[in-house]
């Protein structure tokens, strides 16, 4: 189990304190840790931010490559309705679901890594 805690400022200038608690399950056979965990995120404006992460697989070759990663990143605002789902294949593109009360929106984007496809 891993916990962290960390404060600071976001990049719009919004102090912050998140927390959260990882499990890592690292196969040096297969040199890939997978991670399961949740944390949250209270901003001095009160604003929440749960996020969830959910078998995310990160691995490398044997060279030392990184490979593209499997697994989902889920991020949820509830005072704002607001949810962002990262979803990762193992391809070099992930997919971002955005749901909000204006409307959803899918965007995708590229990943510097080697898609497991190739492997």
């Amino acid at each position: 189990m891993r916990r962290a805690t960390k404060t600071g400022t976001n990049a719009r200038g919004h102090a912050f304190t998140r927390r959260s608690e990882e499990v890592v399950l690292v196969d040096r056979a297969s040199r890939c840790r997978t991670i399961n965990g949740a944390g949250v995120a209270n901003f001095e404006s009160g604003r929440i931010v749960e996020s969830k992460i959910t078998d995310l697989r990160l691995c490398e070759d044997a060279a030392g490559v990184d490979l593209c990663p499997t697994g989902v990143v889920a991020h949820s605002n509830a005072s704002a309705n607001k949810q962002v789902t990262q979803r990762f294949d193992g391809s070099s593109t992930a997919q971002v679901e955005i749901v909000r009360p204006k409307g959803n929106e899918t965007r995708t984007w590229s990943l510097d890594c080697a898609p497991l496809a190739a492997q």
